[in-house]
């Protein structure tokens, strides 16, 4: 048996006969309650995560999967690289974006 943690999520893994495998998904959900989510089969594929991404939308926290995590990351990260003035790749990003409450006319080629 082998028990894979990450956050609130862990799998747990066991053998159920000789040579053969079985996987449930669980989940930590509110009032800390344990769930199972789903028995996942032998061809499930587990992935590397290499950001901790969160997307917040008007004080509300968005859930993203692993997938939009990592691609919001690194579209991120390679847009920064291209930065004048940036020397190293950053371990944190911040980005805020705020809708203007009428469009404005600014000059494309000055910074703010």
């Amino acid at each position: 048996m082998s028990i894979t943690v990450q956050k609130e999520t862990f799998i747990l893994q066991m053998q159920v006969a000789q040579g053969s495998w079985q996987r449930i998904l669980y989940q930590l959900r509110s009032a800390k309650k344990l769930v199972e989510v789903v028995v996942l089969g032998e061809s499930h594929i587990t992935v590397k995560k290499s950001f901790e991404t969160e997307m917040w939308i008007d004080g509300q926290k968005m859930p993203l999967n692993h997938f939009v995590q990592e691609t919001i990351a690194n579209i991120i990260l390679g847009f920064s690289k291209t930065l004048k003035g940036l020397d190293s790749t950053p371990g944190k990003i911040e980005l805020k974006i705020k809708r203007l409450a009428k469009p404005v006319d600014v000059d494309a080629h000055t910074y703010p």
